[in-house]
C-alpha cells in the first residue's frame, strides 16, 4: 500500500488509516477523544493533587494526541504510592502529600510523557529524556 494514503473503501466500508483521514470530514479527532478518556481515568484513581490543573495541561497543544501511544502498564504502576514516588522521582515529577502535584504544569506535561511513552531514561547518565517513542527491542 501506499504510505500516502489515509481512507480506503472495501464493498461501501471506509477504512480510515490514519488521523489525516479524519479532516476530509470534519469529524472530532479520535485521540482527543481517548484523551478524554484516559484524563477522566487518571482521575477517578485519586492520584492527582488537582484533577482540573491536570485536564487543562492533557488536554491542550500536543498532548491530546500524545494519547495515542497511552501505555496502560505505566498507569497502573503508579497506582502504588511507593511505585508511584519512584518513578517519579526518576522522572523529576513532583508529589506532595503522596500525590502527584499536577498544580505544577511541568509535573502534569512531564506525567503525561511519562503515561505515553514519550519520557525515558538515559542509560548514560539516567537522566529522564523526552522520546518521540518507544518500542521494544527485537
Amino acid at each position: 500500500m501506499n504510505k500516502n494514503l489515509d481512507v480506503v473503501i472495501i464493498n461501501d466500508t471506509f477504512y480510515l488509516l490514519t488521523m489525516q483521514a479524519e479532516n476530509l470530514f470534519n469529524m472530532e479527532r479520535s485521540y482527543k477523544l481517548r484523551c478524554g478518556i484516559k484524563i477522566e481515568e487518571i482521575a477517578a484513581l485519586d492520584i492527582l493533587s488537582n484533577t482540573d490543573a491536570f485536564r487543562a495541561v492533557a488536554s491542550k497543544g500536543q498532548n491530546p494526541r500524545r494519547f495515542v501511544s497511552f501505555n496502560q502498564s505505566r498507569l497502573d504502576a503508579i497506582k502504588d504510592i511507593n511505585s508511584r514516588k519512584k518513578y517519579m522521582k526518576m522522572f523529576q515529577i513532583k508529589v506532595k502529600n503522596g500525590k502527584i502535584d499536577t498544580e505544577d504544569p511541568k509535573s502534569s506535561e512531564r506525567l503525561v510523557k511519562f503515561l505515553c511513552d514519550k519520557a525515558m531514561l538515559d542509560p548514560i547518565d539516567e537522566e529522564p529524556r523526552e522520546v518521540s517513542a518507544a518500542k521494544a527491542w527485537s
